[in-house]
């Protein structure tokens, strides 16, 4: 019978899953142009104000609120199918419900999270009615992919797939992590009539990263003898400012920190490190039809980075049979230590894997956008966005419908109505106020994900502050 220690597992599992959630989402965003941050969004966008300045590096203008963005998504499974009220008996209390869980996610599930600051942002429109845009941005991302079977392995074990004769597939298995800093400069004209190009190259820095590369791993239990056998042609790279040492040999098998080398670490080096070069471009167009009518389109992130500086990597690839391996949990916390230190060098040995230290390269998850926008009224736009995200083997979609208003020269709305991440709740809001040469926004794609984080997969929020000048050329629609 499953125990409570079980469920104290899952627990801890779905609790990780929903704290920590890659490519950037701005669907409230993309239509923002009072803003001179969307053209992070689509690089052919131009601006009203003549000259733009923003970030944290700002004197209390880029702290009040900090210039940053935050995003967590999740395209498999809600909170609330695992923990959730009970019925009957238990109708007042919380229960722990693994199998709803199971029933609910996809068979490759994505959960990402993101942070960027905006160091710098310099926006300045040009005499020939071109515009340009320079950033320094800090970008920490991280991705985790959870297979549902890894969760069936866990809560039913590999008797229940025996009996179906099926192979545990966990290819989809995998993380990505990575600290980078983003040097931008962009440029957006008019190339014909009404129709609008922009573009921005992008120089990265890598600081750390750590990620899994995984073509296949399975496990197949045999119908009579109960052998396992496992398939892998998997790695594991890692570049940080840790140094590690692998050995392998018929005793054992095992990862330990080079702490000679750790002792002569210059903390300083990671903050500043040009070791781990890399380049991105983004890509945008404009075009507007019969003055009411404008199509938008751009391709984000189309770059890598190169990692260099401290490269770490495990690789694994062949078959393998094995009898199991019998893993007991203990009250004694010495003695758990010491079981899941067996465990783990238990799977080292039945893998085998090899280790090397050569340069390794990540692509960076690259996102498309296709939209378009009808001028509806003097104060009203209405916009409709369509998102595809390539994300390691997987293709993500969204669909946004959204009201856009300059309802002064001072002041915009935007509200947006989402399907993403397969869910069908996601209300936007997105705010600019402008107060003499001070500019404050903020945007979400979610107006109730933080209410309501149960039954959430997405809660994210952009803000900050910019200096702007320029705006009394604005000429408002404005009915007050």
């Amino acid at each position: 019978m499953h125990n409570i220690k079980t469920y104290l597992i899952f627990l801890g599992i779905v609790f990780c899953l929903n704290s920590n959630a890659f490519s950037q989402q701005g669907q409230t965003f993309y239509f923002m142009d009072r803003i001179s941050q969307s053209a992070y969004m689509n690089p052919s966008l131009k601006h009203d104000y003549d000259f733009t300045i923003g970030g944290l590096l700002l004197p209390i203008v880029g702290q009040v609120p900090p210039t940053m963005y935050f995003n967590y998504s999740n395209n498999g499974f809600d909170y609330n199918d695992f923990i959730h009220h009970g019925t009957g008996n238990q109708a007042d209390s919380l229960v722990y419900d693994p199998e709803n869980l199971l029933q609910n996610m996809r068979k490759t599930n994505h959960l990402h999270f993101q942070t960027h600051f905006d160091l710098i942002h310099v926006g300045i429109k040009t005499k020939d009615e071109g515009y340009l845009t320079f950033n320094i941005t800090e970008k920490i991302d991280f991705g985790l992919s959870l297979p549902k079977d890894l969760l069936g392995l866990m809560w039913y074990g590999n008797n229940y797939y025996r009996k179906q004769d099926e192979k545990i597939d966990l290819s989809g298995l995998g993380f990505q992590f990575m600290h980078y800093r983003e040097f931008a400069g962009g440029f957006a004209t008019e190339v014909i009539d009404n129709l609008e190009v922009g573009g921005r190259g992008k120089i990265l820095f890598g600081m750390a990263n750590a990620q899994t590369d995984i073509n296949e791993l399975s496990l197949y239990t045999g119908q009579d003898d109960y052998m396992i056998t496992a398939v892998a042609d998997m790695a594991i790279h890692s570049n940080t400012p840790l140094s590690f040492n692998y050995y392998h040999n018929e005793d054992s098998t095992g990862i330990e920190l080079d702490e000679e080398a750790m002792d002569n670490y210059n903390p300083l080096s990671y903050p500043f490190n040009l070791s781990n070069p890399g380049f991105a471009l983004d890509i945008g167009a404009k075009y507007t039809y019969m003055e009411d009518y404008t199509a938008y389109f751009s391709v984000n992130d189309l770059g890598f980075i190169s990692w260099n500086d401290n490269p770490f990597s495990l690789h694994s690839d062949g078959t393998f049979g094995f009898r199991g391996i019998e893993v007991d949990f203990f009250e004694d916390e010495d003695e758990f230590e010491e079981n899941m230190e067996a465990f783990g060098d238990s799977v080292l040995n039945i893998f085998a894997p090899g280790a090397n230290d050569y340069s390794y390269i990540t692509w960076l998850p690259t996102d498309l956008y296709l939209g378009g926008q009808y001028h509806y009224h003097e104060m009203l736009d209405l916009g409709m966005l369509y998102r595809m995200e390539f994300y390691r083997k997987d293709v993500m979609h969204s669909f946004t419908l959204s009201a856009n208003s300059n309802i002064t020269d001072w002041l915009t709305a935007h509200l947006s109505y989402s399907i993403m991440n397969n869910k069908f709740t996601n209300v936007g809001l997105g705010l600019t106020i402008r107060g003499a040469f001070l500019q404050y926004y903020v945007v979400t794609d979610n107006l109730f994900g933080a209410m309501f984080p149960q039954s959430s997969r997405n809660m994210n929020i952009r803000m900050g502050c910019n200096l702007v000048f320029g705006y009394k050329e604005i000429v408002s629609e404005s009915l007050f």
